[in-house]
């Protein structure tokens, strides 16, 4: 057996090392398995698929670019099945490991490039410094680029974005085979520098542009944020305007309670028992339009209050019951986001009931000190189906989703029960 060959092919697929660590450090906090066992068990299996390919190569004569479309569909299933988030997640963080192991082999052809024979293997040396490429272009990643990827993962929710920004790196990938599949051999010094120079611009702009989206992206998941963010402190300065007039009525009420004496003491001895009763049932009428609290939390309570509000106009009935502490251990705003948008969608449901026959419960509190529930039990058009999909419903999914939680839709005749779990 040729040791140089089988050493030069060992070198070329241990590209597998740095291309899994592109793949782990965006997703490290989102393993299906402990981390330590899976460094572990994953070097090992690097290590032996790496000593059998390349002596598989060398037996039957093969290029190691033989083995990377076999390579690549036994990775991705790998780390599908070892990460926690959604497919278009993986996709674009498993695309962009390979989109940069072939920029950096592309680099390399291009740099080591025969004058004289195209078809002549590289050397030794040559697989060495592609690994060296390899080995740097990930230390910049880890830098640069990892902590912002990492970040987009655990915050961005936009899902048409993550639909569409996988399609790049899977591009780059299929763009840089095909260029190094066509490199040729340059026939002077001039050409090799021209033709590096080109692929190191080429590079840079792929590179550039892929840094670009994800600050793009975070800025937009950040501004998203602040605008329901925005929408929550105005629906709290609501509530808070409407228990200052409360607060103000029943202030006048009680400045004027002598006045309300005179009058029923002056209705009593004059004998006119049928105007006091209905003096006092005025004066009862007022005193008890109360707005009450129906959360400790004061964010939930401006959600429910608002749409409390909205369920008397439409003449909803409704229960609340929202046992939740003042304060809680994850981000307010989206807890609100996921009762308002059920809210909302369980108010448009019950206008399609006959009146009389609308009702909204909402149930809201701590199963335990990492778990809290929800439940939203509403009238609705009598059928089995489930609610069809909408944006507010896939934006309750998704929140759903970051917390590993549960969304469940039941219905029983005309009553729909929408159940959601988190774990914190």
């Amino acid at each position: 057996m040729d040791w140089m060959l089988y050493c030069r092919y060992a070198l070329e697929l241990a590209l597998l090392y740095p291309a899994a660590a592109v793949c782990y450090l965006p997703v490290r906090e989102r393993l299906k398995v402990r981390r330590d066992a899976l460094l572990v068990a994953g070097g090992v299996s690097l290590a032996g698929f790496i000593l059998l390919g390349a002596l598989v190569c060398v037996e039957l004569n093969l290029p190691s670019n033989a083995l990377l479309l076999p390579t690549l569909a036994v990775a991705f299933g790998c780390y599908y099945r070892l990460v926690d988030c959604p497919l278009d997640r993986k996709l674009f963080a498993f695309f962009m490991a390979t989109a940069m192991m072939a920029i950096c082999s592309l680099t390399n052809a291009v740099l080591t490039v025969r004058l004289a024979d195209a078809q002549q293997v590289d050397t030794l040396a040559e697989s060495a410094l592609c690994l060296a490429l390899a080995e740097l272009m990930v230390a910049l990643y880890a830098r640069r680029m990892a902590p912002e990827l990492k970040w987009l993962i655990d915050e961005c929710d936009d899902e048409r974005l993550w639909r569409a920004a996988w399609a790049y790196p899977a591009g780059i990938t299929v763009l840089y085979v095909l260029l190094m599949s066509a490199t040729p051999a340059l026939p002077a010094n001039g050409a090799r520098l021209a033709g590096l120079l080109a692929t190191l611009g080429l590079s840079a702009v792929v590179l550039t542009l892929a840094w670009l989206f994800l600050k793009y992206a975070r800025e937009a998941t950040l501004n998203a944020r602040l605008a329901r963010e925005n929408r929550l402190l105005t629906v709290e300065s609501r509530r808070y305007i409407e228990l200052r007039a409360y607060m103000d009525e029943t202030s006048h009420l009680r400045h004027d309670f002598r006045q309300h004496l005179r009058v029923i003491n002056g209705l009593a001895e004059a004998g006119r028992l049928d105007s006091l009763r209905e003096y006092l049932r005025q004066y009862a009428g007022a005193l008890s339009e109360e707005r009450l609290t129906l959360c400790a939390n004061a964010a939930v309570d401006a959600i429910a209050g608002h749409y409390e509000m909205c369920a008397h106009r439409q003449g909803v009935a409704t229960e609340w019951k929202l046992d939740l502490p003042a304060r809680l251990s994850l981000p307010e705003a989206e807890l609100c986001v996921m009762l308002g948008e059920l809210l909302e969608r369980a108010l448009t449901e019950c206008a399609a009931r006959p009146a009389g026959q609308r009702r909204l419960c909402a149930i809201c509190r701590m199963l335990s000190p990492a778990m809290l529930g929800l439940v939203v039990e509403y009238s609705c058009a009598a059928g089995p189906d489930a609610p069809a999909k909408s944006e507010s419903v896939d934006a309750v999914e998704r929140l759903v989703s970051r917390y590993n939680g549960q969304f469940v839709v039941e219905t029983e005749g005309d009553l729909r029960r929408v159940n959601v779990l988190l774990n914190l």
